[in-house]
């Protein structure tokens, strides 16, 4: 009988350690959304911005001098 209340215990362990496991990928993964979210809601609004500079200039020159090569470079990636 002491085997079996010692396997219980132990499996009562086992599920308690899933959950914190569990408990703690949530977290984790709700971190990283709300970092994507930030993340895609700057590029938004940078994209706005620069879409109203296009739309104000009359001259193609000026909308290529709008870009640096670093903002190419972050659009790529």
């Amino acid at each position: 009988m002491f085997q079996t209340e010692k396997f219980i215990a132990t499996q009562a362990k086992a599920i308690e350690s899933a959950q914190v496991l569990a408990q703690l990928a949530i977290e984790n993964a709700k971190a990283i959304a709300d970092i994507h979210y930030d993340a895609t809601k700057d590029a938004v609004l940078a994209t706005q911005v620069k879409a109203a500079q296009i739309l104000a200039i009359r001259d193609v020159k000026e909308v290529l001098g709008l870009f640096t090569a670093e903002e190419a470079q972050a659009a790529v990636s």
